[in-house]
C-alpha cells in the first residue's frame, strides 16, 4: 500500500467519527495539505498490553497543534521535521455546520505500512470466505 493510498485510507477512516454525530446529514470532506513541521514536543505512551500512543506538537500558523501518528509507530525526537497530513472536514448536525481540522503524520513508518498490508490481504480473505459462503448456501437451498 503506498503511502497516497494510506492518507485516504486515514481520511476516510476520520470520515467516519463525524457520521457518528451527523445524523443523516452527508460529511463533506475538505481539501488536506500535506507540509513539514519542526517538533516542538513528543507525547508518547504504551500499555501494559503493548499498544501505544505518540503523538507531536508543532506550530502551524502561529498556533500549537497536536499531530497524531495512528499507528503509533514513529520514533521522531524534538528538534526532527516530520511530515504532516492536514485534513478539513466539515458537517451538519441538526441543520447546524460544523468544521474541524485534523493533523496526522503523513508518512507512517514501515511497520505501520506492513500493518495495513495485512489488514487488506485479512479484509480480502473475509470476502473470500463471504463469497464461499453465499455459493454453499444457494447449492443447499437448491438441494
Amino acid at each position: 500500500m503506498n503511502t497516497l493510498r494510506l492518507q485516504f485510507l486515514i481520511v476516510i477512516l476520520l470520515g467516519f467519527l463525524p457520521k457518528v454525530f451527523a445524523q443523516d446529514e452527508a460529511v463533506v470532506l475538505g481539501p488536506s495539505d500535506i507540509f513539514d513541521a519542526v517538533v516542538k514536543k513528543v507525547y508518547s505512551a504504551k500499555t501494559e498490553f503493548g499498544s501505544s500512543y505518540r503523538a507531536y506538537v508543532i506550530d502551524w500558523r502561529g498556533s500549537e497543534v497536536v499531530v497524531h501518528d495512528l499507528f503509533g509507530s514513529t520514533t521522531n525526537k524534538i528538534g526532527e521535521t516530520i511530515s504532516v497530513t492536514l485534513t478539513e472536514q466539515s458537517f451538519r448536525v441538526q441543520g447546524e455546520l460544523y468544521s474541524r481540522v485534523f493533523f496526522t503524520c503523513a508518512k507512517p513508518s514501515q511497520d505501520a505500512l506492513d500493518i495495513s498490508k495485512r489488514a487488506e490481504k485479512a479484509i480480502q480473505d473475509a470476502k473470500e470466505l463471504l463469497d464461499e459462503t453465499k455459493s454453499f448456501r444457494k447449492a443447499e437451498e437448491g438441494k
